[in-house]
């Protein structure tokens, strides 16, 4: 076979590049000096982490360093460079045994328990105090409780023994009260109740104790007004920058503001975008974004740093085309902006982030990207060792690597344009080019991070790809006009207000494509559990192993992972399934109850299935507390997601009192509910009081077109394989205490029998007693466990096994039903327990476990 000279159009036209994903990305990730630092940092803080021992790891960097000298003066730079980094991971390793491990003898720490103690302390007030919403909630007008100060304290002086010692540390001090004089350097002496901040106590909600760990706060000084604490000095020096920049954050606010229609919502989004300020206007937006995976996009982090310091770089190439001059633009504008807005870690970590990017290229040599970012991990890790562990920091920087790894090639994979540069490239070609690079950063970016999500929150949001793609354009309008909006408007505010109404409408249409969205189906799915390390581990692997190309002929190969991935996923759930459906009939679940913690307060969820014949029922009995306006949406929504409870068939409110009713606004608007179940009490109370909270209940109610069932004694109805019964309130009881009015609802299923009691009392309990035979193995204490004359009657009628008890700390005070209850008798108390998982089965056995373990000690 012969071949004829090579055509002269074939070297000189440009050819296309085939459509499959190359490997320049595993070539870009070769092993340099930053990244073996980097590696070496993140293997010793693993060491460090899973054997904290500090003296061997002491000794063995001292040899490798050693080893490393020896053997770099002997000229053998290779085995030297491999003996320093075993050095670098065992030194990081000892620095994360002290970090994490060692706190000095004064530090406030080791005055911290999970019971509250009452102490004296003094210290500098950290940064300027603000004051707190006093409630929050469909029903927050109704509450009774003034805002509060909230502010950092660094403490430097603790009571103990009657003597003030030295002390160090960090705590989050609230007052009671609104304290518009204090101010940040203010020094003052502080007596309250201390104690660690805790964790989540239901399932579904937000780690605050990980937020605030974060800041290097790990305890909460509660005080209850401003009488609790006393002005003792104050510093000017100390003060001076967190005030200059709380003046530059507010006059900034204040441009903002220039020219725009009031709108709380739209204000506090713009607010926590631009200049990290939120506020409780914020929470129903917040909400939304949570819900389709972009909740990343409301705190300022990495994202809101690059898209800034996008824009300033391309304006700063505008005005001058040396690359050096705009990397000190860049650093300059960061400088002004981590000063402006409120100083936090995630902000923080993403500034060095940039300022190490930014040094590079100024340097004016050529540096590549992976080995900026290898280095800023190594300031981070350094600086904070366990922040490998962290969610922000995992998300930060593998998004960060995935997107200067992979997002080329798979660009040029989505599509394969013409071999030419930008400069030659027509107009179309140009947008084609521009479409698939911001796609493609987009799936790569979104896809890295959704195993770690996943693992994190217990979260898949399966439309983030998508969503993103739609709302990044908003965010950089939004971003780029209110930055701008802030400099025109503290120079020239008339000019400035020439720009609200075009940031007002981009605002506006991120805020309803994002509540639109959150409605869609399968924009979220909440995981029973979040995945294994493992499974984490090998998806990210499979994820870069495709972005690299690895998988581009291997086709069978790429199907079998994902395959095994997927089910891997789900393989923890479906020993329970399978075990739900197989398991001896005799062994599944009758009734299955899940008490909130809620504080002072009540919200029961039963779910009824001991009947396989009938279908399954879900009912609710109450829902509020008394601490939390908001718990519908702050705990109890979270909480079903969890659970896997989409719809609630009966929701039952026992009286008219807010601590068992004031989540349903928001509940109603997040979950299905078939009916409402109300006493004739309740609704004459709507009646007497048009303008009050029960009456604005049953409006909000009616607004989404739930109907309402009125049930008194008598009430009769058999559900889910139960025989539901309401024994109190009589339809023409009359009582001047509504507590003395509430439902009392016996369930009875597979032989046992439940009582949920809500809030009856002195008046109610003899009545009761007369009129009923009250025999249960399953009741919660009537009142949240206040005792009344009645009470040790009441307990001996129902003489229950399994007593429940929803309340807070304050109950248990005075806690006169310890001596009382037997004690082969088991008794669950949210306060020291969180959530509480009570099931009886077909066949009668009883069985209960709890969120938390119970402690013994109050909240």
């Amino acid at each position: 076979m012969t071949t004829g000279p090579p055509d002269p159009d074939a070297t000189t036209q440009p050819q296309p590049v085939a459509p499959t994903l190359p490997s320049p990305a595993v070539r870009a990730a070769t092993i340099s000096p930053f990244i073996s630092l980097a590696l070496a940092c993140v293997v010793g803080i693993i060491a460090g982490t899973l054997w904290r021992q500090l003296l061997p790891f002491l000794i063995a960097g001292g040899i490798t360093s050693l080893i490393a000298c020896v053997m770099l003066i002997a000229g053998r730079s290779r085995g030297a460079r491999c003996w320093g980094v075993l050095a670098l991971s065992c030194s990081m390793a000892a620095w994360t045994v002290v970090r994490e491990e060692f706190t000095s003898a004064n530090d406030v720490r080791r005055f911290l328990s999970n019971n509250s103690q009452l102490v004296q302390l003094s210290g500098t007030v950290d940064g300027v105090p603000f004051l707190s919403a006093p409630a929050i909630g469909g029903l927050a007008q109704f509450s009774y409780k003034p805002p509060g100060t909230l502010f950092f304290l660094d403490v430097d002086s603790i009571l103990v023994d009657g003597v003030m010692q030295p002390s160090s540390g960090k705590l989050l001090a609230k007052v009671a009260e609104a304290d518009h004089e204090l101010r940040a350097g203010d020094r003052i002496q502080a007596a309250g109740w201390l104690r660690t901040i805790e964790g989540p106590v239901n399932p579904g909600e937000r780690d605050y104790r990980q937020f605030l760990a974060d800041r290097g706060v790990y305890g909460r000084l509660s005080m209850g007004g401003r009488e609790n604490y006393s002005l003792i000095g104050r510093s000017s020096v100390t003060a001076a920058l967190p005030l200059a920049s709380r003046w530059l954050s507010d006059a900034a606010a204040q441009s903002l503001r220039v020219g725009m229609t009031p709108d709380a919502g739209r204000i506090a989004l713009l607010d926590a975008l631009i200049l990290g300020r939120w506020s409780s206007d914020l929470s129903e937006v917040d909400d939304s974004f949570r819900q389709v995976g972009l909740a990343h996009i409301l705190s300022i982090s990495g994202t809101h740093l690059t898209i800034l310091l996008a824009v300033v770089w391309f304006a700063a190439r505008l005005v001058s085309r040396r690359p050096n001059r705009a990397c000190i633009a860049v650093l300059l504008v960061l400088g002004l902006y981590l000063v402006l807005v409120p100083p936090q870690v995630p902000l923080t970590r993403a500034g060095i982030m940039a300022a190490t990017f930014a040094v590079g290229f100024a340097s004016g040599r050529r540096v590549r990207g992976i080995d900026m970012l290898a280095l800023a991990g190594v300031i981070v890790l350094v600086w904070r060792p366990n922040d490998l562990f962290n969610a922000g920091c995992q998300l930060s920087f593998v998004g960060v690597a995935a997107l200067l790894l992979f997002a080329r090639p798979v660009g040029r994979w989505i599509w394969a344009e013409p071999s030419l540069p930008d400069t030659e490239m027509t107009r179309q070609q140009l947008v084609a080019r521009t479409v698939a690079d911001y796609t493609a950063a987009n799936v790569v970016a979104a896809s890295l991070s959704l195993p770690l999500v996943a693992y994190h929150f217990g979260v898949v949001a399966p439309l983030a790809v998508l969503l993103s793609m739609i709302v990044l354009p908003l965010v950089t309008g939004v971003l780029a006009l209110g930055f701008l909006k802030v400099i025109v408007g503290l120079m020239l505010p008339s000019l400035a207000a020439l720009l609200a109404w075009p940031l007002e409408r981009i605002t506006d249409a991120m805020i309803r494509f994002t509540s639109d969205a959150a409605h869609w189906p399968a924009a979220s799915v909440q995981l029973a559990e979040p995945p294994s390390l493992v499974w984490t581990l090998a998806a990210v692997a499979v994820l870069v192993a495709l972005f690299a190309g690895l998988f581009a002929r291997r086709k069978l190969a790429l199907a079998s992972a994902v395959s095994i991935s997927a089910i891997w996923l789900f393989w923890p759930h479906a020993p329970s399934l399978i075990a739900a459906h197989l398991a001896p009939v005799e062994h599944q679940p009758a009734v299955t109850i899940n008490m909130f913690d809620v504080g002072d307060g009540s919200c029961f969820l039963v779910r009824l299935t001991a009947d396989p014949r009938t279908p399954a029922q879900t009912i609710m009995f109450d829902c509020g507390s008394m601490q939390y306006l908001d718990i519908g949406k702050r705990s109890i929504a979270p909480g079903l997601a969890a659970l896997r409870v989409s719809r609630i068939d009966t929701l039952f409110i026992s009286h008219a009192d807010m601590d068992h009713y004031c989540g349903i606004p928001e509940l109603i608007d997040q979950v299905s509910v078939s009916r409402i179940v109300l006493t004739p009490q309740f609704l004459d109370e709507a009646a007497e009081y048009p303008r009050g909270p029960a009456a604005l209940l049953l409006l909000r109610i009616r607004e989404r077109h739930i109907p309402i069932l009125k049930a008194e004694a008598g009430w009769h109805e058999f559900a889910g394989g139960a025989d539901l019964e309401l024994l109190w309130p009589r339809e023409n009881f009359r009582t001047r205490r509504a507590n003395d009015a509430s439902m009392v609802l016996s369930i009875r299923a597979a032989g046992r029998r439940v009582l949920l009691s809500g809030d009856v009392q002195q008046e109610s309990i003899p009545l009761l007693l007369a009129a009923h035979d009250l025999r249960a193995d399953v009741a919660d204490l009537p009142h949240h466990g206040s005792f009344v004359e009645s009470s040790p009657a009441w307990y001996r009628a129902v003489s229950p096994r399994f007593v429940l008890q929803s309340s807070g700390p304050a109950r248990l005070l005075a806690d006169h039903w310890n001596a009382l209850i037997d004690p082969q008798t088991t008794r669950l108390i949210t306060d020291r327990t969180g959530m509480v998982d009570l099931v009886i089965t077909r066949s009668g056995d009883i069985s209960c476990s709890t969120f938390k373990p119970d402690t013994g000690t109050s909240r």
